[in-house]
């Protein structure tokens, strides 16, 4: 009877180091070798233009960030303008956001409201105001900036992520002068 019990417990043991192996599937090579980005989703535009008679008028976008850790790893937004009229100029730092602006969305993610008045956006572009005319353009690129050192823009998206119907993220904006 011992050589009976002591035999299964050989095999019991020797099943339990043979069941206790790392996994050599492709599948666990693919998951152990990948990493998920992060990107601003677009909730909603409010405005996407401003009025050229008055410069306190403003954009408003609200946005959510959505990151693997939900949220937990967004570090800063940065919003960089290009004015787009007669002239185009270079690229500027117009504002960045922190996790300190944000609010819950109904997701559970850090919510922002974007939002720069007429001057804001001509001033950071290095463009006078009276040089704006109607349909000109200020181009904004968002820099999702995460705390693990990462950063992602709208060249780090694809379509599906851009324009999707879930994702809505372009990382990028187009705000119209209007005279109105």
């Amino acid at each position: 009877m011992k050589k009976i019990v002591l035999k299964l417990m050989l095999v019991a043991l020797t099943v339990g180091f043979v069941s206790c192996e790392d996994s050599d599937n492709t599948i666990d090579n693919l998951f152990a070798n990948t990493q998920t980005g992060a990107f601003v989703r677009t909730l909603e535009e409010i405005s996407d233009e401003v009025n050229l008679n008055d410069p306190s008028s403003a954009y408003a976008i609200r946005v959510e960030v959505q990151d693997e850790k939900f949220g937990d790893l967004f570090q800063s937004l940065d919003i960089y303008v290009i004015f787009d009229g007669d002239v185009t100029t270079d690229e500027a730092l117009l504002t960045s956001y922190t996790p300190s602006d944000a609010t819950n969305s109904d997701n559970d993610l850090p919510e922002l409201m974007l939002t720069s008045t007429f001057a804001e956006l001509a001033s950071a572009a290095g463009v006078p105001q009276g040089d704006v005319m109607n349909n000109d353009d200020f181009d904004l690129r968002l820099v999702l900036n995460l705390t693990d050192g990462r950063s992602y823009t709208d060249s780090d998206v694809n379509g599906n992520v851009s324009g999707g119907a879930y994702f809505q993220a372009p990382m990028k904006y187009g705000i119209r002068a209007k005279d109105l």
